[in-house]
């Protein structure tokens, strides 16, 4: 694997980023994307001189639009962990099964089927980046999870609340172990 040519234009090897180039596009005329990486990396080294040798974390908080998009990356995956999409899916074979539908067979076949159909919607989502962009897609997402998170609230609530009580003391009792205590 050969070296970046940016890279070798940053350690002043330009004859080996011309070599690189040519190998890579298979084409002799890389002169006007070399003075292009050239010039860009010069432009760079001239920001960074006069940036001082201030901490590069120091210049994203002080950057306004590099802290609001840092801002709303963070808060984006913190929230999407925080819905519990990922629990869900983790524990949709106990979740199905708790519902009584099935005995484990089916419930291991139906999580089977979920983890398919997420991954075939994670491939689908790659796709529609391209076409709708990302901020649409990230709109439509945050509809559809909050929708989904309060359904699944809404049949956890009604499981609990209509769900028969179970009396463990009871069971206890009954239990044919309790003769050897």
């Amino acid at each position: 694997m050969p070296e970046s040519p940016r890279w070798l234009v940053q350690k002043s090897q330009l004859k080996e980023a011309e070599k690189v180039l040519i190998k890579i596009r298979n084409t002799n005329a890389v002169d006007e994307e070399i003075y292009e990486i050239k010039s860009n990396w010069e432009e760079m080294k001239r920001s960074y001189e006069m940036a001082g040798n201030e901490n590069v974390y120091l210049r994203i908080i002080k950057t306004p639009s590099v802290r609001r998009a840092l801002l709303i990356g963070c808060a984006m995956h913190f929230f999407s962990q925080f819905s519990g999409a990922n629990t869900v899916i983790y524990y949709s074979g106990i979740i199905i099964k708790m519902t009584g539908v099935g005995d484990v067979s089916a419930a291991i076949w139906n999580s089977a089927l979920i983890n398919c159909i997420n991954l075939v919607f994670s491939i689908v989502g790659v796709w529609l980046v391209d076409v709708l962009g990302r901020r649409t897609l990230a709109i439509v997402g945050l509809f559809g999870l909050a929708f989904s998170s309060s359904c699944i609230a809404t049949t956890f609530l009604f499981a609990y609340l209509y769900s028969p009580s179970v009396n463990t003391t009871a069971n206890i009792q009954n239990n044919s172990c309790s003769a050897y205590t």
